[in-house]
């Protein structure tokens, strides 16, 4: 992160700003914004020793009076964070107090009409308003029937300690004692022992820190007195150049809002723009993943800060206090901020495909408020639309990719769902060293002959294999064995080219299964495999940090001999645990033997005899909205979101968000020929549908089904159990009524 400044050719100087808030009338400097307060208190002379506060805000706002023995009562405010005037009014006729406090949160939420109300009601009534948010924007707000301006500076720019109160008369200093230097000094040591760990990621250095800090912070807590502000502070003061400040402010302001813009998870406060006019103090947002958006940032180094934890009484008091304190966070937009450290506020992922499978991996990614920059060489790809930034470009040409991705400054890339551009993927980790795996483990993971090559090695349990280029090779291998075979390209995913061959297979017949296999591999070789007869499986986990977490096994529905194309997946399985923990010991010695680490894993498995065989292990999302349906409805892990944070190189949450349940997604196939008519389709479904589509249309030509292109549509039901959620997909199924001819 560079000091703001870093980029001008030239020193900036101070324009005095701190000086001049003297032209107002009398400005005093103490140590800190509650001291501050009570020295504004101290001088409202008055019998009454009531005040009205805002409802948001921190307990130190109202201590100093508390302290002091005045009765401290909230008034309520908008969802704008302006006050409640109709609210504020009944107070200010019951209570008749000696003082209100006032505050424009933010630079948002102006107070005139405020000070307006009290000084009409109650005309001796002092008004103290807390300009913390604005503290260089006084000169602009400043309004004479305020009785005292207080700020606490040190919440504004990096002083060790400060505060300011501006006055229209004349105050009492005798309140003020001497500076405080004890004070100062933790807090500028705290600071140091900061800048250290910020360079080094030095352990000791940060528990230094926090050491300092909160020797500091609980000197202050206790505090009894008034201290002016230190001589060092003040020193650090003179040297504030206010108009590069609000430069550095408005337009990191302004760059945050536009990126920010459209995400569903955040909620901006009303007329956020108004900042713009003055000297922004952060970018406070509300999102009810406030705890996981915090610790995200702080892995990138930056704090957002919660403003602030709220009494009960003032929740009970403003629903709007209430929700701030739920879910408001506060950006960081200062000038010690430029803009790489502001877009660090947004994660940036390139996801490689924007096809009907990618389409919930970018609404996810979206949905958790990441930038999303997504590339597909189809310029109709439906989810280029979706995404904050789009490209139409090869995805496999992984040099075209890796240009995008370094000039759109990349925190990770993914490839979900599909293998297509996994090796695109694999360069731009290794060239850019992003969170990922490198061109080697993609190569293991999505070429079968070096797939099974590693499994041997490794001694993961996995089929006879043999990798072949010419037919008749591969022919002189089957006939060596001793059950029936499996032709299947070296390189491809959902079933293409992949037919079953048995002893009673002609040669001629074996030499056409052959060529499709080989027409659909991407390296221009067949494998020939001993074919496992038994139950299949698919497997779903994540390696983070070389754990891996195997979160479900499903149970796979598939057409059988040749093509065993799939038709259904459920979970959880309904298998025996003793067989499930078969399968998960194979999964993880074949994870092992690829090498795979910080990516998602999709793993085919068959059981026979009580032995598990690895089929394949794809370094990826898993398709057939498996990863992206099937898993969080019945897990109620996301792990879409888990391998998104995953690839940013960000721990996932693995936390399940509901109880265990069934789900299981069928696909529609109909007769091949013509579609004439459909019946029984329907808008409405019961609760426990979550999709049903379709994909042809009436005079659309249904093939047979030799692919997982072939299929024609889809519904995804729930259930209690996995058993009760096969059954009602299969109900759903007999309903359909699809005429072909």
């Amino acid at each position: 992160m560079r000091e703001f400044g870093s980029e001008f050719p030239s020193i900036v100087l101070s324009d005095g700003y701190f000086d001049s808030l003297k032209r107002l009338g009398h400005c005093t400097f103490l140590r800190s914004g509650r001291e501050a307060l009570a020295f504004a208190a101290k001088n409202c002379i008055s019998e009454i020793s009531v005040v009205l506060l805002p409802a948001y805000c921190c307990w130190s706002m109202s201590a100093p009076f508390e302290r002091m023995g005045w009765q401290v009562i909230f008034y309520r405010l908008m969802p704008d964070l302006s006050a409640d005037l109709d609210y504020l009014e009944n107070l200010l006729r019951k209570y008749h107090p000696g003082a209100v406090l006032t505050m424009n949160y933010f630079g948002i939420a102006p107070t005139d009409s405020t000070v307006a109300l009290v000084k009409s009601i109650c005309p001796t009534c002092y008004v103290i308003e807390d300009f913390s948010h604005c503290t260089f924007s006084l000169l602009t707000i400043y309004n004479p029937n305020v009785d005292f301006y207080v700020s606490s500076i040190r919440k504004s720019i990096g002083v060790c300690d400060g505060a300011v109160v501006e006055s229209s008369q004349q105050t009492d200093l005798r309140f003020v004692q001497e500076a405080d230097v004890d004070f100062a000094i933790l807090r500028q040591q705290a600071q140091w022992n900061k800048e250290k760990y910020r360079y080094t990621q030095g352990s000791d250095q940060k528990q230094a820190f926090r050491q300092h800090l909160s020797d500091a912070e609980e000197h202050l807590n206790q505090f009894h007195t008034i201290h002016a502000i230190s001589p060092t502070a003040m020193q650090m003061l003179a040297t504030i150049s206010r108009s590069q400040i609000a430069f550095a402010r408005q337009t990191n302001l302004e760059h945050l809002l536009a990126c920010l813009e459209g995400l569903q998870h955040i909620v901006l406060l009303p007329h956020m723009s108004r900042a713009l006019s003055g000297v922004p103090f952060s970018l406070p947002v509300l999102t009810r993943r406030r705890d996981e958006m915090q610790y995200q940032l702080a892995q990138y180094g930056l704090y957002a800060a919660v403003l602030w934890p709220i009494s009960q009484e003032a929740q009970n008091v403003c629903p709007v206090s209430a929700r701030m304190s739920e879910e408001m966070l506060s950006l960081p937009i200062d000038q010690r901020f430029d803009y790489d450290d502001i877009e660090d506020c947004m994660h940036k992922l390139l996801i490689l495909g924007a096809g009907i499978l990618q389409i919930p991996v970018i609404k996810k990614a979206k949905e958790l408020g990441i930038y999303t920059l997504v590339a597909d060489g189809d310029p109709h790809a439906a989810g280029l639309t979706l995404a904050d930034c789009s490209v139409v470009a090869n995805i496999t040409d992984k040099e075209v990719m890796l240009e995008i991705a370094r000039s759109e400054n990349i925190d990770g890339v993914i490839h979900p769902c599909s293998e297509v551009a996994m090796e695109s993927m694999g360069y731009i980790n290794q060239e850019l060293h992003l969170h990922g795996i490198n061109v080697a483990t993609v190569r293991r993971a999505t070429n079968k002959a070096l797939m099974r090559q590693a499994f041997a090695a490794y001694g993961a349990p996995s089929p006879q294999s043999y990798c072949t280029e010419t037919w008749d090779n591969a022919w002189r291998i089957f006939k060596t064995f001793s059950v029936d075979g499996i032709l299947k390209p070296s390189r491809n995913s959902g079933s293409r080219g992949i037919t079953k061959v048995t002893k009673k297979t002609t040669q001629e017949e074996f030499a056409n299964a052959y060529s499709r296999a080989y027409q659909q591999s991407r390296d221009n070789s067949v494998l020939i495999e001993e074919f496992i007869d038994g139950p299949e499986f698919s497997i779903e986990g994540l390696v983070c940090n070389n754990r891996i977490h195997i979160l479900t096994i499903t149970d796979k529905l598939t057409t059988g001999a040749p093509h065993f194309v799939e038709l259904g997946h459920s979970q959880p399985s309904l298998f025996s645990s003793a067989d499930q923990n078969i399968i998960h010991q194979a999964v993880v010695s074949g994870i092992r033997a690829l090498g795979l680490d910080n990516c998602a894993v999709h793993a085919e498995v068959k059981l026979s005899q009580g032995r598990a065989y690895i089929m394949e292990i794809g370094a990826r999302l898993g398709g057939d909205f498996i990863t992206t349906d099937l898993v969080p409805l019945s897990t109620g892990i996301d792990m879409v979101a888990a391998s998104i944070h995953i690839a940013l190189g960000i721990s996932p949450d693995l936390t399940p968000k509901h109880a265990q349940q069934g789900s299981c997604i069928r696909y529609i196939v109909p007769d091949s020929g013509v579609l004439i008519r459909v019946n029984g389709l329907s808008e409405t479904y019961p609760d426990w549908v979550e999709q049903c589509v379709f994909y042809r249309c009436v005079g659309d030509f249904i093939p047979e089904v030799s692919s997982s292109l072939d299929r024609s549509g889809h519904i995804i039901v729930t259930g209690s159990t996995a058993q009760e959620a096969i059954s009602r997909a299969e109900q759903l199924l007999e309903s359909f009524d699809f005429v072909t001819k």
